[in-house]
This record gives structure tokens, sequence and C-alpha cells, in this order.
């Protein structure tokens, strides 16, 4: 964006493509294979979907076959996941124990520990930038 400021003189200010990291370029064909492989799965997708509405129609053979390959894409990615599991940020983990510390401390019945218990994670949320 070009303006003038207060003393006239002419500025250029960029703020940048939302959600782009600083210095990194998107690579065009990394989002064309991103678009081709969602569009391959899609059409396997359909194509799952049509096998199962002419299940009556296929012999043994073609229902075993079809259920082989789902059970064995259901289990990598059961493998995937399991190699790699989503990782929580850092609001997420703080969050989860100060909820647990919480409830902990209202089933003891205690009013005054969980006033206690509040604040500590208050400051620790400050101390820690959140």
């Amino acid at each position: 964006m070009i303006y003038k400021d207060d003393l006239n003189n002419i500025v250029l200010e960029h703020h940048g493509v939302k959600g782009q990291k600083w210095g990194v370029k998107k690579a065009f064909h990394t989002a064309k294979a991103s678009y081709a492989a969602k569009k391959a799965s899609k059409a396997r997708e359909k194509s799952w979907s049509k096998a199962y509405t002419n299940r009556a129609k296929m012999s043994e053979a073609q229902l075993t076959a079809i259920n082989k390959r789902l059970s064995l894409e259901n289990q990598l990615k059961s493998n995937i996941h399991q190699a790699n599991p989503p990782k929580k940020s850092l609001v997420s983990k703080y969050a989860g124990q100060f909820g647990n510390q919480v409830m902990g401390a209202i089933i003891a019945g205690g009013a005054a520990a969980t006033g206690k218990i509040i604040l500590n994670a208050a400051k620790k949320g400050v101390a820690a930038g959140l």
C-alpha cells in the first residue's frame, strides 16, 4: 500500500500474504501436486462408492480383493497416524494440565485451593508468554 504520511513522505507498506512464513516461497509444483492428489483421492472414493453400490453383482473373489485392499489402506492410515501423532500446541498442553488441576481441586472440595491453582496457572501462563 502506498500513501503519504503526515510529513508528506511517500510510504510503501506491504504486510505479506496471510498465513505465509517469512522468507518461504510457496512452490507452484507443490500446490499443483497437492491438487492432483486431492483429485485422485476423490476419484478413488467415487470408485469405492460405486463398487459398494454394485456389490450384489460381484463375485466372491472380487469382493475379497476389494475388501483386502480397503483393509490394507485403513491399516496404512492407522500405522502412519501412530508413527506421526499430531503435535499438541503449547496452549492446549497447558490448558489440559490446568483443567486437570482445577478439576482435582474442585473434587477435593477446596474452593481456596482452586483459587490458588488458578492464580498459579495464570502466573505460569504470563511467564511462558501466553
